[in-house]
């Protein structure tokens, strides 16, 4: 919610996008990092996963794809829109989880060698899909504010 709010200052509106990005992953890297090496249970548990191709691959994939792309276009265009329209935006991320966690969990673990089952529709999820939708519709469709005369 912080960045929803500061993003929208004007003064922040020209930012330097691939440098604040840089910036904010190499943070939570060195905090991710530090993290891991006080809590793992033995020097091993840090190196195991490296060990897994499929491991690599999904990390690969979900870090360049969905995390730097994703943080990227957001600190990008994010200054372009009001703190509402991109909260209400962000809304939407679960609507695209629940729809990807229809099919692509099964595609997944079949090639990295393991089984888990894909979610189901349900009915509770879609109404909830149709809340998110609706409440987007709404705040997009409202009509402008009139000026003060």
């Amino acid at each position: 919610m912080w960045q929803i709010l500061t993003l929208e200052r004007k003064e922040f509106a020209g930012n330097r996008v691939l440098p604040v990005t840089a910036l904010m992953f190499a943070t939570e890297a060195a905090v991710f990092c530090a993290m891991a090496a006080v809590t793992a249970p033995a020097p091993a548990a840090l190196v195991a996963p490296w060990l897994s191709g499929p491991w690599l691959t999904f990390t690969l994939v979900l870090t360049g794809v969905c995390t730097i792309g994703a943080f990227t276009l957001m600190n990008r265009f994010q200054p372009a829109i009001t703190a509402t329209e991109a909260g209400l935006l962000y809304c939407t991320e679960p609507l695209f989880a629940s729809l990807l966690a229809l099919f692509l969990p099964a595609l997944f673990s079949a090639w990295a060698g393991f089984d888990y089952a894909n979610e189901t529709l349900t009915w509770r999820l879609l109404v909830g899909g149709g809340l998110i939708t609706a409440a987007n519709l709404l705040i997009q469709f409202r009509p402008p504010p009139q000026p003060a005369a």
